[in-house]
């Protein structure tokens, strides 16, 4: 009888348990590799079409295209990336994760693109919220902070 629970439990885990982990998105974003953007990407195509999974496919396709060759190539992934990211967080503005998100693209866009108009807004959203948040994501946005030039660890005490 163990032996069936277990096969059971295994079967299940293997097949119908979450294939995906934010983290693996927050990895992709805080570094500069394409492998590991793509990589995030893909599982996420395979992942039921959700806001949360949408906002965090723009979130990468953004980031994405500051490694990509070419002019052309690099602003139309970024606006790509850049409009789903700000679809979601119209569909929902008081999502903290989404603004999170936008906070980290916002601050590495050259200013050029235009793309750095909500980032007070953003950071305020997430102090305000930050102790009510997931224990998860305040470490991710904990470890984001402790290197950013707009949200410090100060502000989320």
């Amino acid at each position: 009888m163990k032996f069936l629970i277990m096969y059971w439990a295994m079967f299940f885990a293997m097949n119908f348990g979450p294939g995906f982990d934010a983290k693996q998105v927050y990895q992709a974003l805080e570094g500069d590799s394409m492998e590991k953007i793509q990589a995030a990407l893909k599982v996420l195509g395979q992942e039921p079409d959700t806001p949360k999974n949408r906002a965090y496919i723009g979130a990468l396709t953004a980031k994405e295209a500051g490694l990509l060759k070419g002019v052309g190539d690099k602003v139309r992934a970024f606006k790509t990336g850049a409009e789903m990211l700000e679809t979601e967080i119209k569909n929902d503005p008081t999502q903290v994760e989404f603004r999170f998100l936008r906070l980290a693209i916002q601050e590495e866009s050259p200013a050029i693109l235009g793309y750095k108009d909500n980032i007070e807004e953003d950071k305020a959203m997430i102090v305000d919220y930050y102790s009510k948040l997931p224990s998860t994501l305040r470490k991710q946005i904990k470890h984001y902070a402790a290197t950013s030039e707009y949200l410090t660890v100060d502000d989320l005490r």
